[in-house]
């Protein structure tokens, strides 16, 4: 026999915690990472980001924002890589988004310094 969610007004008793454990709310978290920097000619880098998640609900679809300004740069994709060009020898703050089928939402920032190129 299933088990029954009892709400209340604004809150629940304790049988809300009575929920199977196929309820429960999906878990994510998202880890970015440096994959590559190559010298452009010039004083620029080319940066190859990638990143890994863990989630409990698949698929997973990852953005970045390369300036971590708080806009996304990329469109949501399930390809976890993404590439930029940078100046050398800057300091750069980027931040990758990651949601998952359930509608979980997860960020990770990374600080890294371009190559010096010559």
């Amino acid at each position: 026999m299933g088990k029954i969610k009892l709400i209340l007004g604004i809150g629940c008793l304790a049988a809300c915690s009575i929920l199977p454990a196929s309820a429960e709310t999906e878990a994510i978290t998202v880890t970015a990472f440096v994959e590559n920097q190559v010298c452009m000619g010039g004083d620029f880098v080319q940066v190859t980001y990638s990143a890994t998640a863990q989630s409990d609900s698949h698929p997973v679809g990852f953005r970045w924002d390369f300036r971590n300004d708080g806009k996304f740069d990329t469109a949501l994709s399930t390809d976890p890589s993404a590439t930029r060009i940078f100046p050398d020898e800057t300091v750069v703050t980027t931040r990758v988004g990651a949601l998952n089928k359930a509608g979980q939402r997860a960020q990770d920032t990374i600080t890294f310094s371009t190559l010096r190129c010559e």
